[in-house]
């Protein structure tokens, strides 16, 4: 959160932080438990694993391009 709100000079992704986290907590939360009934507990925790770097990739592939715009 610290890199994206130094890189960020337009305040967009910032102000979304809060958001996400929110948001996150309450939806996935409540699919979890039935995700790692259907699935079984490694494939859930494995499957959230490829989600979560999936997630944290995007705001800095972001950030990178629109850093490389401005040089």
């Amino acid at each position: 959160m610290g890199l994206i709100a130094l890189e960020d000079h337009s305040g967009r992704y910032t102000g979304m932080i809060a958001f996400v986290l929110a948001s996150s907590a309450t939806i996935f939360g409540e699919l979890m438990g039935s995700f790692i009934e259907a699935n079984g507990l490694n494939t859930s925790m494995q499957t959230a694993a490829l989600i979560m770097s999936a997630a944290l990739m995007l705001p800095l592939l972001s950030l990178k391009k629109a850093h490389i715009g401005k040089s």
